[in-house]
């Protein structure tokens, strides 16, 4: 009878290409099974650690996919594929200057790689630096036929305000590729009406492919919105969330439970941590839900002198499952670690204005964490009429995965319904902290309610705010079309053209002064 190490001589485990393959087809579960069967039999297999990682970023769990990218790296840290998968992660976390260095190093080991190379200039895009735009040109004269670095570079374009030069590079990406539903989504948001049919046609030739891709979906949806025929664009919306709800990303029970453990974490006073030392930017959080209005906060306040934008960075989230790692701490030493660990962070400690602003939307999970980590930190919750949220979350074309609640309407609504939940716990705990802002009432009076906002954040006023449309930056979320334009008012109430269709669920979200239900708000 052989011996146990013989029989695993004799039986190597599940390949890599069986690894791959269950990654490629989204079988992430039983990739991670696959991967234990190969760590049982070699615990410093770094191909096993490195594919675990990714199927754990695949099913949403970030964060523990990072230790296992470390394992990997460690066994094998000249690995190109190893480090480029770290900064995929990364940027999933929303750590932007993390990904980016993981990038570089893996461009390095691998320079001829064109994927690596798009991907450190997808990254730059993503942390607003315009160098994005002479990564892209380079790629593309290297690669003239990428459809793909065609289209980043028509969406860094568009972020600039150049849309005219932006469509000529959808139109190659699409010609490139007729089936590339990223670009013709945006060849309906950059044509005029005198060029729809040519739109559609391409639309339609696109859709009758063997298996078209969700966002072809949405970009018929968005041109049919256009045109007023919302029966006709409600379907195309729905089959394009249907696409990706199929992947069934998102636990509305795992989210609950985590806001019942943070409730129970911050149902007691705990000491504040020490201030930071002096000259330490003051963060500014903004928090909230996709689509409340953010954005436009965030531009108002980048147009102020004394205020540094940082965009969306996901430090605070990753400062504090660092904390897990510092053994026994008391509670007064772990919040000096989590504002140290913050204000250590590439975007943070780079800044010498004397507040930034950090628009991690997600931040609102942790603002137990930051009343107590930072005592001086202002936190911005911005709402808006949450039907409106809701179906501007339904309809926007997130990243796969990106926003893993928004692609059915009962996700949509359990997940605001938890938000409520906890939004509400925090103002009873912490009210006095927190400055809430009605986007609907912002952009109703913007000349009452911006010195308002400026005020309560504890900034001296400057007529800069007054016009956020002229700050000179690279905006890259969803709302970049918005905030290029003067403020403007409307935008809450375009829900009401699918109320025929999708007012059955949207009627369960409740009205806007929800916040006030059980708060008082100061």
């Amino acid at each position: 009878m052989p011996t146990a190490i013989a029989a695993k001589r004799l039986d190597p485990g599940p390949s890599d290409d069986q690894i791959a393959h269950c990654l490629d087809e989204g079988s992430f579960e039983e990739a991670i099974a696959l991967c234990k069967q190969r760590l049982g039999r070699d615990g410093d297999d770094a191909a096993a650690h490195h594919f675990a990682a990714i199927a754990l970023r695949g099913l949403g769990q970030a964060q523990l996919a990072l230790d296992l990218h470390a394992k990997a790296i460690q066994i094998a840290p000249h690995t190109a594929a190893y480090l480029f998968h770290l900064g995929e992660t990364f940027m999933a976390l929303h750590l932007t200057s993390d990904a980016l260095g993981c990038y570089e190093a893996a461009q390095q080991l691998a320079p001829e790689d064109v994927e690596m190379a798009l991907a450190r200039a997808r990254c730059q895009y993503r942390a607003s630096d315009p160098g994005c735009l002479t990564s892209l040109e380079n790629i593309i004269a290297a690669h003239p036929d990428h459809g793909t670095a065609h289209r980043l570079y028509g969406t860094a374009l568009l972020s600039l305000g150049q849309p005219d030069v932006a469509r000529k590079a959808f139109q190659m990406a699409r010609q490139i590729n007729p089936n590339d539903g990223g670009a013709l989504l945006q060849l309906v948001k950059t044509s005029g009406p005198d060029q729809w049919d040519l739109v559609n046609a391409w639309l339609e030739e696109a859709l009758a492919a063997l298996e078209p891709d969700r966002l072809v979906y949405f970009a018929k949806a968005e041109l049919e919105d256009r045109r007023g025929n919302y029966a006709l664009a409600y379907a195309s919306f729905k089959r394009g969330n249907e696409l990706e709800a199929q992947r069934g990303a998102y636990d509305a029970t795992a989210n609950e439970r985590a806001v019942d453990e943070v409730e129970a974490l911050f149902s007691e006073d705990i000491a504040p941590a020490a201030e930071a030392a002096e000259g330490s930017p003051t963060p500014i959080f903004i928090v909230g839900l996709p689509r409340s209005g953010s954005t436009l906060c965030e531009s108002i306040l980048a147009a102020h002198s004394q205020v540094e934008d940082l965009g969306e960075i996901g430090e605070i989230q990753n400062a504090v499952r660092r904390l897990k790692t510092v053994p026994q701490a008391s509670p007064a030493d772990a919040l000096e670690h989590l504002q140290q660990s913050y204000l250590a962070a590439a975007p943070v400690r780079a800044s010498t204005a004397p507040f930034v602003v950090d628009k991690y939307l997600a931040n609102y999970f942790y603002i137990g964490h930051i009343v107590h980590a930072f005592p001086h930190a202002r936190i911005l919750h911005v709402h808006r009429d949450p039907k409106a949220v809701a179906w501007s979350i339904y309809r926007l074309c997130f990243g796969a995965g990106e926003v893993s609640y928004a692609y059915a309407p009962d996700d949509i609504l359990r997940f605001h319904q938890t938000f409520r939940r906890l939004m509400q716990f925090w103002q009873s705990r912490f009210g006095d902290r927190i400055v809430h802002l009605s986007y609907d009432e912002l952009v109703a009076n913007p000349g009452k309610e911006i010195p308002h906002l400026i005020a309560r954040l504890g900034l001296p006023w400057e007529e800069s705010c007054l016009s956020p449309e002229r700050v000179s930056r690279m905006v890259t979320t969803a709302s970049k079309d918005q905030v290029t334009r003067a403020i403007y008012q409307n935008s809450s109430e375009a829900w009401r053209n699918y109320e025929p269709f999708a007012g059955e669920w949207l009627e369960k979200l409740p009205d806007r002064d929800w916040l006030n239900a059980n708060t008082t708000i100061p």
